[in-house]
């Protein structure tokens, strides 16, 4: 069974700066720090990499961010760096969200301690079935390598949540964003493939990310959502005459800036097996991670980007 978006990876160039980011200015609470070999890069060139991994929690502790460095200087197959004018949409892992509940105080208290901005604050209405028009939020940083970090408004209940009635920093995340080629395509893999079949909301037309990338951007956003978590999938295509940069040949796991999503599952072996059944294209059989007491796998969605399956074997 497929439980629940576990994690959003993020290769980072230096770990301390961007621990310095992550948990001191956005508050994330260290949970594993590994470092040594790794044996995630012998799908590719057959022996394991020096990397370390540092996983994240937030305050609803639902899912995480996954930071990871590869650190061993002469290895040949070091993290791709991602072009700096990479844009919002392109056919990878383009963004993440963070739930929060005050998406203004909390975005411009962490710019007045040095974040850097990408996208102003933008507010929109939402049509509930009871409520009416509700006014709601987003506004994007970039961490200290480049990567997109978005921070959305949520309404919820405070008491119920377990959160204080001052807080006002970040709640768990709320999705991971990526940009595909073929929106039924890849609908029919996270839907119907992986599980995640509430659709949250389908829309098309014109974007306000046009402010990010600089032009006019029509694109199509599905979002897909669990039964089993709160944390979504948020599908990208952008419409010509807007053109998504396709992800480099050469981009591997431990790319610089977002680059996996963890998904956790429930008894692994038979999932791989019907995956495998299905024609899904294997990067690696299950394998077991003592330093996680977690079994995993990763395997390719259909534009080639990589998402880890995940098992805690408690």
């Amino acid at each position: 069974m497929f439980c629940r978006v576990h994690h959003a990876g993020v290769g980072v160039r230096d770990m301390e700066k961007a621990l310095s980011f992550y948990r001191q200015l956005l508050g994330l609470r260290v949970l594993h720090d590994f470092q040594g070999e790794d044996p995630t890069l012998e799908r590719w060139k057959n022996r394991p990499v020096n990397a370390r991994v540092v996983l994240l929690g937030t305050k609803g502790g639902e899912s995480y961010i996954k930071l990871v460095q590869i650190l061993r200087s002469d290895y040949p197959d070091s993290a791709y760096e991602v072009p700096p004018n990479r844009r919002w949409g392109d056919i990878e892992y383009c963004e993440f969200c963070f739930r929060v509940l005050n998406v203004e105080k909390t975005f411009n208290e962490l710019v007045s301690k040095g974040a850097r901005s990408a996208m102003e604050l933008t507010k929109f209405a939402v049509t509930g079935k009871d409520e009416g028009d509700v006014v709601s939020a987003y506004a994007y940083l970039r961490d200290p390598d480049g990567a997109l970090v978005e921070f959305s408004q949520v309404w919820q209940d405070r008491q119920k949540a377990g959160i204080e009635e001052n807080f006002t920093g970040i709640i768990t995340l709320a999705h991971v964003g990526l940009g595909v080629t073929d929106m039924e395509r890849s609908i029919v893999f996270y839907k119907d493939i992986l599980g995640f079949r509430k659709v949250i909301y389908d829309i098309e037309g014109q974007s306000a990310m046009s402010k990010m990338v600089g032009e006019p951007l029509t694109r199509r956003i599905v979002m897909l959502g669990s039964e089993h978590g709160m944390s979504t999938i948020e599908l990208i295509q952008a419409f010509p005459p807007y053109r998504p940069r396709i992800r480099a040949a050469e981009a591997r796991w431990g790319n610089i800036g977002a680059m996996e999503m963890g998904v956790e599952v429930k008894d692994i072996d038979k999932i791989c097996q019907s995956l495998s059944k299905r024609g899904i294209q294997f990067i690696n059989p299950p394998s077991y991670k003592e330093e996680m007491k977690a079994k995993y796998a990763y395997i390719r969605n259909p534009d080639g980007l990589e998402t880890e399956l995940i098992e805690y074997l408690r």
